[in-house]
């Protein structure tokens, strides 16, 4: 019997493979681990004078949104990230179990190299450490301009900020981890394209999960869901943020700029896996319906036989006939992408509670 082969996300690079191979109590120092980095900044902007100081347009305790990103919204981006990546390889256990593709062992062993071989592309490899690296670069420029009297400046024409210079390491992390969740996501829905296209999908029209058996894959997806409500209230912070301080309204391109990114990026990473579905789903059950069609046409024909004959009609052929109906109704309503009335709740759901937040912090601010 050959040695089962597991599959790595992150494989071949050592750094994110270490961080979605966290479990348990590990998670919990990781996220101590990096508070206290996204915290050095404000340690240093003390130093600087920087935490409370009203010559500034925005000090320390003016900038909730930033504080809340970095001490709710990172720890919970990364929390997910690790979640996400221990449940895909228990989901596409489950999809063989559901006997969703029919494989053997060896085939499936096969099939994981293949994965890990995807994980060790370069741009899944290196990608998070050229996106964080970009970005920082270009935060860099902005923020070295003198004109922006912010506690995370750089510099001014009097002052060099340690805060603002010990902000750069934050950004890189910041912008590593989620670059790396996005990439992991990218990376699942690649390996799921593999996997249907190249083994036959077998639909179930009566399974109970009534995706026909591909409701892990939903399941994968709401692994997202805190990750996705808390970049919601922390977009949602910000943009109350600018509405205080900058006087922007809803309808100020910024603003507007803001929540569509969150809502196109929240779409994104949540169904993007689900598509890779789609089109096996789809040819599954027309392949399905055709078969039942040829079943009925069979029976139809002998029962027009009966009518011109004047014999009596078949009772079992008859209640063939109705069975094949009704299984030709199920399969017909079966959908074609994996995911349920269930999962498109979370979804809109976890989305709703930001927007639920803002109205209810503007109605609290206009008491």
């Amino acid at each position: 019997m050959e040695p089962e082969i597991k599959i790595t996300p992150g494989y071949k690079n050592k750094l994110a493979s270490y961080i979605f191979s966290l479990k348990g109590i590990r998670i919990f120092y990781a996220v101590l681990c990096t508070t206290a980095i996204v915290l050095i900044p404000v340690l240093f902007a003390y130093f600087d004078g920087n935490i409370d100081n009203s010559v500034l347009d925005v000090d320390v305790l003016d900038d909730y949104g930033s504080m809340a990103f970095y001490l709710i919204g990172f720890p919970a981006m990364l929390v997910t990230a690790i979640l996400y990546a221990n449940k895909f390889p228990e989901v596409l256990d489950r999809l063989k179990g559901n006997d969703i593709i029919n494989v053997s062992d060896s085939e499936w062993n096969n099939f994981k190299l293949r994965a890990n071989d995807i994980y060790s592309k370069w741009y899944y490899t290196n990608g998070p450490h050229f996106i964080a690296l970009a970005i920082t670069i270009s935060l860099f420029f902005v923020f070295r301009n003198p004109n922006k009297h912010i506690w995370y400046s750089l510099e001014t024409d009097e002052f060099i900020y340690l805060g603002g210079w010990a902000q750069l390491i934050v950004y890189y992390v910041t912008f590593y981890v989620f670059s790396l969740s996005l990439l992991n996501i990218v990376a699942t829905y690649r390996i799921l394209e593999v996997l249907f296209s190249t083994n036959k999908l077998v639909v179930q029209p009566l399974h109970p999960d009534k995706c026909g058996g591909l409701a892990p894959l939903g399941a994968l997806s709401r692994t997202l869901i805190y990750g996705i409500i808390f970049l919601g209230i922390i977009v949602t912070l910000n943009v109350h943020f600018n509405y205080e301080n900058f006087d922007r309204e809803l309808d100020n391109p910024l603003q507007i700029s803001i929540m569509l990114g969150y809502l196109v990026m929240a779409y994104f990473i949540f169904f993007l896996p689900m598509h890779a579905a789609h089109k096996p789903m789809k040819q599954a059950k027309e392949e399905e319906m055709r078969l039942i069609h040829h079943y009925i046409a069979g029976i139809n024909k002998e029962i027009k036989k009966d009518f011109e004959e004047l014999r009596d009609i078949d009772s079992d052929a008859l209640e063939n006939f109705h069975n094949a109906k009704e299984m030709y109704d199920i399969t017909s309503e079966m959908p074609v992408y994996p995911y349920n009335v269930k999962t498109v709740i979370t979804f809109i759901s976890s989305v709703f509670i930001p927007v639920l937040l803002y109205f209810l912090t503007r109605f609290l601010d206009s008491m």
